[in-house]
């Protein structure tokens, strides 16, 4: 044989090596989304395999916001809280637990009271998966 077929032999026998060392099942691709209705956001999420989710909403509706009670299979915490226009403000909730790297999924409702006094009610979804 020549040597350059010999070094290609060698070639794919260490790519074989290398592919049998991967995992058999990698992690899905499981891609972090978050929907709210225009003037609310959801900048961030992560989720714990022991239950527990921490989301980070923003006020964008131009005004402040109050009453604000955030439901994602259950009530979050805090509950009752103002959140000013352009702010941030971090709920965790308690989810069902789960296994690592495996996807969570659920409806989101936000209840507030707007600047004149009218209670409202906003619906979305999440979905991401477990830390």
């Amino acid at each position: 044989m020549k040597n350059s077929t010999k070094l290609f032999m060698i070639l794919i026998l260490g790519l074989y090596l290398i592919g049998c060392s991967l995992p058999l099942k990698p992690a899905p691709f499981i891609p972090q989304r978050c929907t709210m209705p225009a003037g609310v956001a959801c900048i961030d999420q992560s989720a714990k395999a022991s239950g527990s989710l921490d989301v980070v909403m923003q006020n964008g509706m131009g005004n402040p916001i109050s009453n604000v009670i955030l439901n994602i299979g259950g009530v979050c915490e805090p509950k009752g809280v103002t959140i000013d226009i352009n702010k941030n403000q971090k709920f965790t909730c308690k989810i069902p637990a789960g296994i690592s790297d495996s996807k969570y999924e659920s409806g989101i409702q936000m209840t507030y009271i707007d600047q004149n006094g009218q209670s409202k009610s906003l619906q979305g979804k999440i979905v991401g998966k477990y830390d």
